[in-house]
C-alpha cells in the first residue's frame, strides 16, 4: 500500500522498500490488505468520503415492539477517506484491531439471496449502524459487551429483530444468517417465557424451527421475559425455549399482518404435550400413506397406545405424581420401539423405503423427547 510518498506495504518487501517506509501488514481475518493505486483513488473523483456513505441527517428505522412498533431516526456524517484523515501519516493507527466483532449477512427467507443496502442497527447504551454490502454482509467492530438488540430494515421486507448477549466476537442470526421475511407474508410473534411456576425468565433462548427441523430464527428474552420475532405465514413452526438446560415447546402458525401472542413455558408438561402433538402428526402420516392395510392397522395401533400413555402421563404430571408420569412415558417409549421394529421389517415390501425412512426418523425423534421428558422434573 502506498500514498506515492511513503510505502505502507509492498507485497515483496526488499531492501529498497525498507528505505522508503514501513512495512504494513495484518493477520486479522476480518481485514484484507490491498495495494492503493492511483487508479483506485481516481475512482472516487476527489470526494473526501466514500461514495456509498452519504450524510444521513434523518433515516428512520422501524423496531418491532410489544404493542406498538417504534420508529426512531438516526444519522450522522460518513467517515472520510484514509488519505483525508490525520492518521494517514501513521498507517499503523488507521485500522482498529478487530475485537468484539459482530457480523452476519441479511438474506431473504424465501430465496436466501443477500439483501444489499439493508440498514443494520445495534441498540444498547448507544446506537451503531451500518449498511449491508451487495451480498447482504455487514460488520461491526469493537462493540461493548452486554445485552443488545440488532434490527435490520430493508425495502420490501418486514423488520428483523434479535436480542443477544455480546461477550466476544460472534456472528448473529442462525449460523451468521439473519433471515428477513417478505412484508406481504410476515407476522409478528411475541410473548413471555416462563417456568412451570409462572415466573418470567430473563435471557431465556427462543429458537424457531420449521416443519423440517431447520432452525431459522433465534433471540433471547428481555428483563420482563418478553421476546419478539418476525416470521412467515407460509410456514408452520415449532418454538423451543431453553433456560438453564430446561426446555419447552410450542407449535406456531400465523396470518400475514397478524400480531400473535404466545407465552412459552419450560418444563416437563410442555415437553410431553409437544411429544403428544408429534405422535398425532405421525398417526396422520401413517393413515394417509399408501401401505398395506394390515400393517397400517398394526402401526397405528402401536401409535395410539403411545398416545394414550402420553395422555395418562399428562394427568399424573398435573397431579404432581412424577413416578407414575414417567412410568407412562416408558410405556409410550416401548410402543414406539415396537413401531420402529415393524417399520424396518416391512421396509421395501409392504412399506416403501421412503415412507419407512420418514416413519423411523419421526419415531426416533419422539423417543428422544420422551427420554427428555423423563429426565425433566415436574
Amino acid at each position: 500500500m502506498t500514498n506515492f510518498l511513503t510505502a505502507w506495504g509492498i507485497f515483496n518487501w526488499d531492501e529498497e522498500d525498507a528505505l522508503n517506509g514501513q512495512k504494513f501488514f495484518t493477520t486479522d481475518p476480518y481485514y484484507k490488505i490491498e495495494e492503493i493505486t492511483s487508479e483506485f483513488i481516481d475512482r472516487f473523483n476527489g470526494f473526501e468520503t466514500f461514495i456509498n456513505s452519504p450524510i444521513l441527517t434523518s433515516i428512520s428505522i422501524k423496531i418491532p415492539r410489544f404493542g406498538v412498533d417504534e420508529v426512531i431516526s438516526i444519522g450522522g456524517d460518513p467517515p472520510k477517506h484514509p488519505w483525508y484523515q490525520v492518521e494517514y501519516d501513521d498507517p499503523l493507527k488507521m485500522i482498529d484491531p478487530a475485537v468484539n466483532v459482530i457480523n452476519g449477512a441479511a438474506k431473504a427467507l424465501d430465496t436466501l439471496k443477500g439483501i444489499p443496502n439493508s440498514i443494520i442497527a445495534i441498540f444498547s447504551d448507544e446506537i451503531f449502524y451500518t449498511f449491508a454490502d451487495e451480498e447482504g454482509n455487514f460488520f461491526f467492530n469493537n462493540i461493548a459487551t452486554g445485552s443488545h438488540e440488532i434490527v435490520v430494515n430493508a425495502e420490501g421486507f418486514a423488520p428483523y429483530i434479535q436480542r443477544f448477549v455480546h461477550e466476544e466476537s460472534q456472528s448473529l442470526g442462525v449460523d451468521g444468517l439473519l433471515l428477513l421475511v417478505p412484508e406481504e407474508e410476515a407476522f409478528q410473534l411475541q410473548g413471555v417465557a416462563k417456568d412451570s411456576s409462572g415466573s418470567v425468565l430473563e435471557n431465556a433462548t427462543v429458537d424457531i424451527f420449521d416443519e423440517d427441523g431447520n432452525k431459522l430464527f433465534t433471540t433471547i428474552t428481555n428483563e420482563q421475559g418478553e421476546y419478539i420475532l418476525t416470521l412467515s405465514a407460509k410456514k408452520v413452526y415449532t418454538a423451543e425455549v431453553t433456560y438453564n438446560d430446561i426446555i419447552g415447546f410450542e407449535e406456531i402458525s400465523g396470518e400475514p399482518g397478524e400480531t400473535l401472542t404466545v407465552d412459552l413455558t419450560i418444563g416437563k408438561r410442555s415437553i410431553v404435550i409437544h411429544t403428544k402433538n408429534l405422535i398425532e402428526e405421525l398417526i396422520d402420516r401413517v393413515n394417509n400413506s399408501d401401505i398395506h392395510r394390515g400393517i397400517k392397522f398394526f402401526l397405528t395401533t402401536e401409535l395410539l397406545v403411545a398416545k394414550g400413555s402420553i395422555d395418562k402421563s399428562l394427568r399424573f404430571i398435573d397431579s404432581m405424581r412424577e413416578r407414575l408420569a414417567n412410568s407412562m412415558l416408558l410405556v409410550a417409549d416401548k410402543s414406539l420401539s415396537i413401531f420402529i421394529k415393524q417399520v424396518k421389517l416391512g421396509s421395501g415390501q409392504r412399506i416403501s423405503e421412503d415412507d419407512a425412512t420418514i416413519f423411523i426418523e419421526k419415531a426416533e425423534k419422539i423417543k428422544e423427547l420422551i427420554q427428555l421428558g423423563i429426565k425433566t422434573p415436574v
